[in-house]
């Protein structure tokens, strides 16, 4: 468990001190999922910022968690907006590196919102970082792979990734 300064291992944290909610920013935020988790955990948390540009997605997003007044269209749309957060969460579009799809990683349209994520990771300094895709940046993209850990290391983040499957977390499809 984390402990704040101050306070001694094992006792609990004091129910008159209240906790600097979690402030998170997303981008490509789909069901904006980390919200949802961290409410689950007991985590105090205010979102930011979010963007989605699937219109349908949008609506159901504002029926989870309520209308965002700081809800953009896409991860390209205007950075000079977006405050620093303590946590950011990116999605972005998997077809450009699926073994589903055509295969052409940043030269896609969709390819370059990794870009955009990229740029706001440089200007908005996060805590911390989680980018989520598809495990064809492994497998068919391993140069996009590269080229997102070394931008993430050049900024003085500490790069940890990992490929997980859906399947052993309790999601029922299994995917190749």
């Amino acid at each position: 468990a984390l402990h704040p300064k101050g306070e001694q291992r094992g006792e609990p944290a004091s129910s008159t001190r209240q906790r600097r909610p979690v402030l998170v920013g997303s981008d490509c935020s789909g069901l904006s999922t980390e919200l949802l988790a961290l409410e689950y955990a007991g985590i105090p948390f205010k979102s930011a910022f979010a963007s989605e540009c699937a219109v349908g997605v949008r609506v159901i997003h504002d029926l989870l968690h309520g209308p965002h007044d700081r809800f953009f269209h896409d991860a390209g749309d205007s950075h000079t907006k977006r405050e620093h957060v303590d946590l950011y969460v990116a999605g972005p579009p998997c077809q450009p590196f699926s073994t589903q799809g055509a295969g052409l990683g940043l030269a896609d349209p969709r390819g370059t919102t990794l870009r955009h994520v990229l740029r706001y990771i440089g200007r908005g300094r996060p805590k911390v970082v989680v980018i989520e895709n598809v495990k064809g940046l492994v497998d068919r993209h391993t140069e996009c792979l590269d080229y997102v850990l070394q931008a993430l290391t050049r900024e003085g983040y500490s790069v940890t990734w990992n490929v997980m499957r859906a399947d052993e977390h309790g999601v029922p499809q299994s995917r190749a």
